[in-house]
């Protein structure tokens, strides 16, 4: 499953492909406890290469808000690519 938003995402697409018969890959843009490790508790268990679902009710996680207040947000323009013609391309 693609996942490139985060912690929360990223534990309910485990979750659902946890589900699956056919479940291969799971696509996370950071290791489980790198990404705001202080402020969402309980995040998936990253060991030889598998993910680990905690045994917990919903998705396992516990979200700190006092913690999570740290946490700005900024918006940021994503670069606008061309190719050699001059038409728009993705990364």
């Amino acid at each position: 499953m693609h996942n490139p938003l985060g912690v929360v995402s990223g534990t309910a697409c485990l979750h659902f492909n946890l589900a699956l018969p056919n479940f291969a890959v799971q696509e996370l843009p950071h290791r489980p406890g790198q990404s705001m490790p202080d402020a969402i508790l309980g995040q998936p268990i990253l060991e030889g290469g598998r993910l680990y679902a905690l045994d917990k009710p919903g998705l396992g996680l516990e979200v700190d808000r006092a913690a999570l207040a740290r946490y700005t947000f900024t918006l940021t323009e994503l670069p606008h690519l061309q190719r050699a013609d001059g038409s728009f391309t993705n990364w």
